[in-house]
């Protein structure tokens, strides 16, 4: 087998790995919640909580998989938040207008 296809396959087991951790932890969750009588929306959170951390988990171990530099990873992780943080601020900006705009009229 090239090197490429024994990749594809590490990240074919790395994805079914994160979908099967994924149902386990919401099954298990759903079971607990019955137990302890919580309230749905608090487990609903927890799981997304969880989602993300097994997909940020996930994403690393493809990251490794298929040799990713770690200072390029983290220049575009920071590029991408910073992005994301202006858009947001201008977001806020816009919305804020708006509002004052209504106030005003």
């Amino acid at each position: 087998m090239e090197p490429h296809e024994i990749k594809l396959i590490e990240t074919f087991v790395t994805l079914v790995l994160f979908f099967a951790v994924r149902l386990t932890l919401s099954k298990l969750l759903d079971r607990m919640a019955k137990i302890f009588h919580s309230q749905k929306k608090r487990i609903d959170g927890f799981k997304k909580i969880l989602n993300i951390l097994a997909l940020t988990v996930a994403a690393v171990f493809v990251f490794i998989i298929w040799g990713v530099d770690q200072k390029e990873l983290l220049l575009f992780i920071s590029s991408f938040l910073t992005v994301l943080g202006i858009a947001f601020f201008a977001q806020w900006s816009l919305l804020s207008n708006i509002t004052s705009s209504l106030i005003l009229f």
